[in-house]
């Protein structure tokens, strides 16, 4: 991930188009409520149900191989134990 002198190499990052947001969710927090599902425009998020973190929880993750989350933070606004943060 890292070039020459320790910057940072775009090599593997997406960059399908100026409008593409990154999720990320902590998942030792979420409790898998799916509220962040439900209320997700693009349907970017699902539980992870072989999953089980350190509360006992199947938690949610971002899944999005096309690029297609706008950003729009709805989920993270959802979220009531404050698990989503939203990159731009």
């Amino acid at each position: 991930m890292f070039g020459r002198a320790g910057r940072l190499s775009t090599a593997g990052i997406r960059t399908a188009g100026a409008n593409v947001a990154i999720i990320t969710i902590d998942k030792n927090r979420c409790k898998g409520c799916g509220i962040c599902l439900t209320f997700c425009p693009q349907k970017m998020i699902v539980l992870l149900e072989g999953e089980i973190n350190s509360l006992g929880y199947a938690p949610a993750a971002f899944s999005d191989e096309e690029g297609k989350c706008k950003g729009c933070k709805i989920c993270a606004e959802m979220c009531p134990d404050g698990c989503i943060e939203v990159y731009k």
